[in-house]
This record gives C-alpha cells, sequence and structure tokens, in this order.
C-alpha cells in the first residue's frame, strides 16, 4: 500500500501542476480577447486550488502532529498564481515524499485531530493520505469544469509518459 499512495501522490503532484499551467495558459488566453472562460470562472478556479492547498497543509500539520492553524493557511486574498503554483508544488512533493517513507506499520497508525467545523477524526495515515489524493481529483475536475475543458488535462500527459 505504501508504494501505491506514493504513486497517487506523485500522480496528484503532476496533475495539480497540469491544472495549474492550464489555468495560466486560460489567463493569457483571456488577456488577448478570448471571452472562455471568463475572468470570474477563472478567479473561482484560482480559488478551488487554494482551498484545496489550504486543506493539504491542514492535513499534512495532522500527519506531523503540529497545531492545524499556521497564520499562513488562510490569507485575506488569494495568492498570485505564482506563488500558488510554488505552494501546492512544495506539499505535494512533501505527501509524495513522506508515503514514500512509511513503512506499513506507520500507514496503519491512528491520528487523532479535529477538522475545521469542530468535528473530531480519528483516521489511519493512509486514510489521511488517499483523503488528499481522493479530495485533490475531486477539486481538480471541478477546475476543469470551470475552464470549460472537455478533455481531462489532468491526465493527457499521462498518456504519452510514465510520471516519474
Amino acid at each position: 500500500m505504501t508504494s501505491d499512495l506514493a504513486t497517487l501522490l506523485r500522480f496528484k503532484r503532476e496533475a495539480d501542476a497540469t491544472v495549474l499551467q492550464a489555468i495560466s495558459q486560460a489567463i493569457a488566453s483571456l488577456a488577448r480577447g478570448a471571452s472562455q472562460p471568463s475572468a470570474n470562472e477563472l478567479q473561482e478556479a484560482i480559488d478551488a486550488m487554494n482551498r484545496m492547498r489550504i486543506a493539504d497543509e491542514l492535513f499534512k500539520c495532522h500527519l506531523l502532529g503540529l497545531p492545524a492553524e499556521p497564520p499562513h493557511l488562510n490569507p485575506p486574498e488569494l495568492p498570485p498564481l505564482g506563488l500558488l503554483r510554488s505552494w501546492i508544488a512544495d506539499t505535494s512533493e512533501w505527501f509524495a515524499q513522506h508515503a514514500a517513507g512509511l513503512s506499513p506499520s506507520q500507514m496503519n497508525d491512528s491520528l487523532s485531530f479535529e477538522f475545521t467545523n469542530g468535528q473530531q477524526a480519528t483516521m489511519s495515515r493512509a486514510d489521511v493520505l488517499m483523503h488528499v489524493v481522493t479530495r485533490g481529483g475531486l477539486v481538480r475536475g471541478a477546475v476543469r469544469n470551470l475552464l470549460g475543458d472537455p478533455e481531462d488535462l489532468a491526465t493527457q500527459r499521462f498518456y504519452r509518459q510514465p510520471i516519474d
């Protein structure tokens, strides 16, 4: 399971980068006069990716046993796309490395924490990592819809070459 989750997290890392690149390309198209996606849809896409990043950071804190509200997690404004890309890349890489370094028994470690809505939770490390993977896929799918992308741009690159 450890190597499977590490592979899925490497896929997430690459898929997140692909979606952020698509957002950049859509912003450039809009600046050149394209009407789709709209500026509002692009803001929603960036916001969705930022909320995914915040949730990923919270789960990273849970995995590390740290307080779940570091000050940079909920800025009052959306970060610039370049900074968001950097944050997401760093966090995604951390998850991939973390999963790759865990033994099967560590994957089964039980973690207790509180969700942001105050609900208490207990999950294994493997469950937390799988949650990060699956939620990321849901966010990327929503962003793809906002961008009006009929193809699954987050996986197109993997049809041509395997992930690292």
